[in-house]
């Protein structure tokens, strides 16, 4: 928690869900310090994006609830 944040590493998703793309152009370009940074952003990029001849439909902008009482699901799953 006392570490500051490297505001040099990161990546940016250009791609929108139901976008076409082409074949070998870049979808998420990443931005490391090293390769082990390079690596660990592919690696989370990975399990953010998919790709398929259809878009998946959208998933809802809320799904929970916090109250006094608990957490309280809105959306089935």
């Amino acid at each position: 928690m006392e570490d500051k944040p490297d505001l040099s590493v990161g990546s940016f998703i250009r791609a929108r869900p139901g976008d076409g793309g082409e074949t070998g152009g870049p979808l998420a370009p990443i931005s490391a310090r090293d390769r082990a940074g390079i690596d660990a952003g592919r690696w989370a990029l990975r399990g953010a994006i998919s790709i398929a001849d259809e878009a998946a439909p959208p998933l809802p902008l809320v799904s929970h609830r916090v109250t006094g009482a608990g957490i309280e699901l809105l959306v089935a799953d």
